[in-house]
């Protein structure tokens, strides 16, 4: 399974020795993106910052199309230091909006959101129930085969 903790560390050195640079969303000004294509999946990284310090990340990596609409997979992670004060929920809702607003204006009103989360992972739980979907599906994780939760929703 596949820790966007990891993602966000990388993100954050790469963001202090300046190889990524990163743009102000159109949809909120305290809103960063940076789109990137690694292995020529298109992704999304959406960040909060302090400075030049990562306070919230989320990343939408470009899926195989649900019912010809656009879907994306869904991975967050807050650095230690800020979580437990809504920051998760935040980052995502904000790049979800700023999504949306793009997408709208391509053609695309709606799209797929999916996340899946270990399921020894109860603050991620939490998050992906209220932000995703109350409705999660119990799976076994594809590739490491660990049990977890995919949450996942039609955006309007």
């Amino acid at each position: 399974m596949t820790d966007p903790s990891d993602g966000l560390k990388s993100f954050q050195q790469e963001l202090r020795r300046g190889t990524i640079k990163v743009q102000r969303a159109t949809s909120d000004s305290e809103l960063f993106v940076h789109s990137d294509s690694p292995l020529g999946v298109l992704r999304y990284t959406y960040v909060r910052l302090k400075n030049k310090t990562v306070t919230a990340l989320v990343m939408f990596a470009m899926e195989p199309p649900i019912r010809k609409k656009p879907c994306f997979a869904v991975g967050y992670a807050v650095p230690k230091a800020y979580r437990n004060q809504g920051r998760a929920k935040d980052v995502i809702k904000a790049g979800i909006a700023d999504m949306q607003a793009g997408l709208k204006r391509n053609g695309y009103p709606e799209f797929y959101l999916i996340a899946i989360v270990g399921a020894d992972n109860p603050s991620s739980m939490r998050v992906a129930k209220q932000v995703i979907s109350g409705k999660p599906k119990a799976i076994r994780e594809h590739i490491s085969g660990q049990p977890a939760f995919r949450y996942s929703c039609l955006t309007k």
